[in-house]
């Protein structure tokens, strides 16, 4: 079996697991005795001072999302502000209900009804 294949059989069974609620849930001291074990055996990324003032200095710009519609590349805040919804409605709409970048972005915010 090719790895894709494997990667996608192993995540429908951990997704199958968690529905029926039989899935592990870590601890916090069991994901932290599961850190440790990564430093010992040296498989955790270590960064030198250099790197870290590097990725210091770039700030929110490590995390940012670009996003491009219409031959237009920016991030998601400049978008949420250029079309008038929050960038947690972009998130949303594109991560958890699976959008398509035009169809999250070209969506005009609902308004709330008058209480």
């Amino acid at each position: 079996m090719d790895r894709e294949k494997r990667k996608a059989v192993s995540a429908s069974g951990g997704k199958a697991a968690q529905r029926k609620g039989k899935a592990h849930k870590f601890s916090s001291q069991e994901a932290s005795a599961a850190a440790r074990m990564q430093h010992k055996r040296g498989t955790v990324h270590k960064l030198s001072t250099s790197e870290l003032k590097a990725g210091g200095r770039k700030g929110g710009m490590v995390r940012a999302r670009m996003l491009t519609l219409h031959g237009r590349t920016q991030c998601v805040t400049d978008w949420a502000r250029e079309l008038g919804v929050s960038p947690q409605s972009i998130f949303v709409r594109l991560y958890h209900l699976g959008w398509s970048v035009e169809k999250a972005l070209m969506t005009p915010r609902r308004r709330s009804s008058a209480r």
